[in-house]
């Protein structure tokens, strides 16, 4: 009887390890193409999450920022980076006038070390503004 398993074992074992069967490096191989094209799909995910990112922020900072606005909506959008092209402070007002571009908007909300900072066009100016007694006057697109 013990002849009969061993016969019956060993036939199993010879059949499961025959040429063809089982290939360790070809089940590296697909395992190894499924993860690669897993990683390309998150990267090609997160490279568009940055677009949209980009985008959005800008959509809702041309929306937003109208004339009449006070000067802390204007900060709780735009951040505090721009540039200050003229400034007349007078004893009863404050006259200002603001170039905000893409790199210091995208800077305010992600930071410059950010992908979103590196794939914005930096140098793109947004809109010029005027401010006056706390309030923006004048939007030039």
């Amino acid at each position: 009887m013990n002849i009969v398993w061993t016969v019956g074992f060993m036939t199993m074992a010879l059949t499961a390890c025959r040429d063809g069967s089982w290939d360790p490096d070809k089940q590296f191989a697909e395992q190894r193409r499924i993860q690669d094209e897993a990683i390309q799909k998150a990267q090609f995910e997160k490279s568009q999450n940055i677009s949209k990112n980009v985008l959005r922020i800008e959509r809702d900072a041309l929306v937003r920022i109208q004339t009449g606005i006070p000067i802390s909506e204007l900060n709780k959008v735009m951040g505090y980076r721009f540039e200050v092209l003229a400034s007349i402070p007078d004893a009863a007002s404050v006259w200002e006038t603001r170039r905000y571009r893409v790199g210091h908007l995208i800077a305010s909300h992600f930071g410059q070390s950010s992908k979103e900072f590196e794939i914005c066009d930096q140098d793109r100016e947004l809109f010029t503004l005027t401010l006056a007694n706390g309030f923006v006057r004048t939007v030039e697109y």
